[in-house]
């Protein structure tokens, strides 16, 4: 078949999803246009609706949903899509129908729901004996037990395990006084959803509700539901709401939140299935070399406008450290292909900037001073995304509450903003002065000078606690001003491959990590659905739309070009240039 033809299948196959009628099943490879699809798909349904009937469109991740959105709006729809219809992540349409309005049990106030509770600390609590803090995000909500493994530094870890169950119990209490005044992470919402759903006669009710205001509920990137999920979604289908599921099993990136293939696997077996082949994304030789990391084999057809270019996967050594050469590198071979669209990803966002030079000469200090800087950095940086700037934001309110000795509570939850719009826009003024009123560099006023600024900018700003200085609030912590050295390779963007997870790019720069040895080893058997690494890798080589080069670790390097030129991959090696640009230091003049 020509490519026109082969092109002409592939958008068959979206019409057939756009078209079809009731629920489905939906397995779609890297760039089939799936949000194109979906889009079209609402679209068409949007037109026949009836009154006070809409659709649920819900996916797992916020980039996701924003992709969605912004599909939606260049095609003049965004605004039919109002209420009742419902777009946003499967989080907030359990937080919205089952939470909210229900609230928690025993709790008479309003639930506010954040994130996560990053920001909450616990010890053991055991007299005399030196106790690390640790985040509550760290203990299970369900079980109360301590995950070490998210517990990066060894010594902590061997500090804390002979207190465990200690720590295990003040974790217990503290998230029960935070649930009891109605506060909540997303763990803990599921928990309040889960016990909602076997309360047969309220379940019901909602479910009735739900049947009567949605048509349709579309679930993207299915292949993240855990077995809550499918819980949730065969409450809607006994309900009688049509369902239709997509995904891609090789692009289930998201083990922590403890999908499972199997559960979704059994739970629509007895869907019609339907299946959208053909990437209008990458090339020939792309699309080879990420069917060589997946399990069934197969490698996509190409059939977008860069299906035959012919430009080679770049192997491109390096030592034990991801370092910036790795960008200066991958941004000279991009500029004489022509590629401007570029971007570098690692699975570990600290990879991803050493390699792309962008990465701060970390502090280590906790201090509030260390972390207004960062938080500076980080905003002002042209590199991050809107939904990025909007935490940072959010992390500065935290920041500035904590300096006026607000309650712990209160400034991890945010409730007193979430409860006052008006009180919300004061104090994101007050972030916004800070954060935009900070230079990104000590450059030209030393150390102290950055200090003095910021504390000066800051004591306008809030009200001290009574009896407390700026000095005693804003401390010098140890190397605190490392937080505004950075070294950056101008016009190079960086990312996890979970943030870029729904974007694409014409470059990539795909960095594997010293600790890619077991994904590699993945990689040489196609173990794609017993290693999540390997699916880290999967999905970011899939971003890619013309030139994909990867950065792989010295010892590794045999390996990974034995896997493709095995698979008839077009790969060479590139060397590393042996000047090093050195981390431009800011001086303190």
């Amino acid at each position: 078949m020509s490519i026109e033809e082969d092109r002409q299948v592939a958008v068959g196959l979206q019409l057939a999803v756009v078209d079809h009628d009731g629920s489905a099943y939906v397995e779609a490879c890297p760039g089939a246009g799936k949000t194109r699809t979906l889009v079209q798909r609402v679209e068409r349904l949007s037109r026949m609706l009836a009154p006070r009937k809409g659709i649920a469109v819900l996916s797992f991740t916020n980039t996701a949903v924003d992709e969605f959105e912004e599909r939606c709006n260049s095609q003049g729809i965004l605004e039919r899509l109002g209420y009742p219809n419902f777009i946003g992540t499967f989080d907030g349409f359990l937080n919205q129908f089952l939470v909210m309005p229900f609230g928690v049990p025993g709790c008479e106030r309003r639930p506010v729901i954040v994130d996560s509770w990053d920001g909450i600390e616990v010890t053991h609590g055991i007299g005399g004996v030196a106790a690390h803090p640790i985040k509550l995000s760290r203990f299970d909500a369900t079980t109360g037990k301590i995950d070490l493994s998210l517990v990066r530094d060894p010594r902590i870890v061997a500090a804390v395990q002979p207190h465990q169950s200690a720590y295990e119990e003040v974790a217990r209490r503290r998230r029960r006084a935070l649930n009891t005044k109605g506060l909540l992470c997303a763990d803990d919402a599921r928990l309040v959803v889960k016990r909602f759903l076997s309360d047969q006669p309220e379940a019901d009710a909602i479910g009735k509700a739900l049947a009567a205001r949605f048509s349709e509920v579309i679930v993207d990137e299915a292949q993240d539901c855990n077995a809550d999920d499918v819980e949730v979604l065969q409450w809607l289908r006994r309900h009688g709401i049509p369902l239709v599921v997509l995904c891609d099993p090789d692009q289930a990136i998201f083990g922590f939140r403890k999908g499972t293939n199997e559960a979704l696997r059994t739970f629509v077996h007895d869907f019609p299935p339907l299946t959208m082949k053909g990437n209008f994304r990458s090339s020939k030789v792309i699309c080879s070399a990420a069917g060589s990391m997946r399990a069934r084999g197969t490698t996509d057809l190409a059939v977008g406008d860069y299906h035959d270019t012919n430009h080679p996967i770049i192997l491109m050594p390096y030592g034990k450290t991801a370092r910036p050469d790795i960008g200066v590198k991958f941004m000279a071979l991009a500029a004489d292909l022509g590629v401007t669209d570029c971007m570098v990803l690692a699975h570990k966002r600290r990879v991803a900037e050493q390699a792309s030079g962008t990465q701060s000469q970390f502090s280590g200090s906790g201090g509030k001073l260390a972390r207004l800087a960062q938080l500076v950095v980080d905003f002002q940086s042209a590199m991050v995304t809107g939904r990025q700037r909007e935490a940072k934001l959010r992390s500065a309110i935290r920041l500035l509450m904590e300096i006026e000795g607000k309650d712990a509570d209160e400034v991890a939850s945010l409730r007193p903003l979430v409860e006052s719009p008006e009180l919300d826009r004061v104090y994101r003024r007050k972030a916004i002065d800070v954060l935009a009123g900070l230079p990104v560099a000590y450059t030209g006023i030393g150390i102290d000078g950055w200090a003095d600024r910021a504390r000066a900018l800051v004591t306008k700003l809030v009200k001290l606690p009574e009896g407390k200085t700026i000095k005693q609030v804003l401390r010098n912590g140890n190397d605190w001003h490392k937080e505004l050295e950075t070294t950056p390779v101008a016009g190079l963007p960086c990312a996890t491959v979970h943030e870029a997870k729904g974007h694409d790019y014409e470059g990539v720069c795909l960095v594997l990590e010293k600790e890619s040895e077991g994904a590699v080893t993945a990689w040489e058997t196609r173990a794609s659905s017993a290693s999540e690494a390997l699916r880290v890798l999967y999905v970011g080589a899939t971003r890619a739309k013309r030139f994909l080069v990867i950065a792989v670790p010295t010892k590794l390097l045999v390996r990974v070009q034995t896997i493709l030129t095995t698979n008839k991959v077009d790969c060479r090696t590139e060397d590393l240039s042996a000047a090093t640009p050195r981390a431009r230091r800011n001086s303190g003049g």
